[in-house]
């Protein structure tokens, strides 16, 4: 039986379809990541699970030394004075995501956390009508549905907010493929 809890649930799986298909709320491919240079602490991929051999072999063999590989490693000091590695990616966010995830393909996708954190957040309906019956016709109540997409993890919320703010909103779907959904539903519903 198709209620509303079943068409969020049919939205919330088509979006994170969309999504990794590399699309966004309108059906438009994501925008790119950038190949602008980039420098990041060593530590941050030292501790990923898929970190690049060639990085790992890198950092132990120079650690004191710049090289001019993929990644240039280079020492750093805190404001406190304590050294520490840096990776400078010359082909920016793309090669980084290339190296870590084996993709620059943009479908938010690099660890799994921001859509396994997406969700129904609520659903709430209110009936606009009752259902008459008169000699020749029958008038059946239509219900006005609310959802709530979003993410039940604070951290991956945060994510996301990026994401939309560097042009990838998932959130949504194009017209189109939401009136179809809604059409399942509503055939569904009378059938």
């Amino acid at each position: 039986m198709w209620n509303s809890k079943k068409l969020a649930q049919l939205i919330r799986a088509e979006v994170i379809e969309n999504t990794l298909a590399g699309l966004d709320k309108d059906g438009k491919p994501f925008k790119e990541y950038s190949t602008n240079p980039f420098t990041m602490p060593y530590q941050a991929i030292a501790r990923k699970e898929k970190a690049d051999p060639y990085l790992i072999w890198l950092s132990e063999h120079n650690k004191n030394s710049s090289n001019s590989a993929r990644g240039i490693k280079y020492l750093s000091k805190t404001q406190t004075g304590k050294k520490y590695i840096k990776v400078l990616w010359w082909g920016g966010h793309k090669e980084y995501k290339k190296t870590m995830f084996g993709t620059d393909k943009v479908n938010l996708f690099a660890t799994g956390g921001m859509l396994k954190s997406f969700g129904v957040l609520s659903v709430r309906e209110k009936w606009l009508q009752e259902s008459i019956f008169d000699n020749q016709k029958i008038t059946l109540p239509v219900p006005e549905i609310w959802i709530t997409l979003g993410w039940k993890d604070a951290i991956q919320a945060q994510k996301a907010y990026w994401n939309i703010n560097r042009d990838r909103n998932m959130l949504g779907l194009p017209k189109p493929k939401l009136e179809n959904i809604v059409g399942i539903y509503v055939k569904a519903m009378l059938g």
